[in-house]
């Protein structure tokens, strides 16, 4: 063999342990740079906050995701957020499984403040539920304590601002059901 023989110090192992610890944490902080430069999404998370992701889920570049102290952010398996969208959550925001969130998308949990009148008070914050299978065009906004039931499709540039029945399609600003699903699976006017 007739190496060199060398002694291992208890400080020697120590160091040399501390460096490949360091060499890890260099490897690491490269590849999520690396994630960083080829997906471009901000994820801004505050105290005690929760961001989950059930499965394979994906979020495209130029997304922005702010998870406020103490709120949650889910998303369920399948599901994925496209370019440019931006989602405020400062209580709750759950996305279901497999659901298709189109560029430009804003999602706010909050309106950052409240509003009070004699005698009554709105309140500034509410969940934002997306049930499973929901299809959410290109620059729709979801406000506060909306809930989206399954199955559910948001036309382009709707502004939802209440309650979405499941296997519906909504439209419009403020955004109103066009269409439910029939006996057959097949979605029909409503007004016929």
């Amino acid at each position: 063999l007739g190496g060199k023989q060398q002694h291992r110090t208890p400080d020697a192992l120590h160091r040399r342990h501390e460096a490949a610890k360091h060499r890890a944490v260099v490897a690491l902080a490269a590849q999520k740079a690396l994630a960083f430069l080829l997906f471009r999404f901000a994820l801004d998370l505050g105290r005690d906050s929760r961001f989950e992701v059930e499965g394979n889920a994906s979020i495209g570049p130029g997304v922005g995701i702010a998870v406020g102290a103490g709120a949650l952010f889910s998303m369920g398996d399948g599901s994925y957020i496209s370019a440019d969208a931006t989602i405020l959550c400062t209580a709750e925001v759950t996305i279901g499984r497999e659901c298709a969130l189109a560029w430009g998308l804003m999602i706010m949990d909050t309106d950052f403040h409240e509003v009070v009148r004699p005698g009554r008070r709105w309140r500034d914050r509410a969940p934002v539920h997306i049930g499973d299978h929901v299809w959410v065009g290109a620059g729709v906004t979801i406000l506060k304590g909306v809930t989206i039931g399954d199955g559910a499709v948001i036309a382009a540039r709707s502004v939802v601002t209440r309650d979405v029945p499941p296997r519906t399609l909504v439209r419009g600003n403020p955004a109103e059901v066009v269409r439910d699903e029939g006996d057959h699976g097949v979605l029909r006017r409503e007004d016929q």
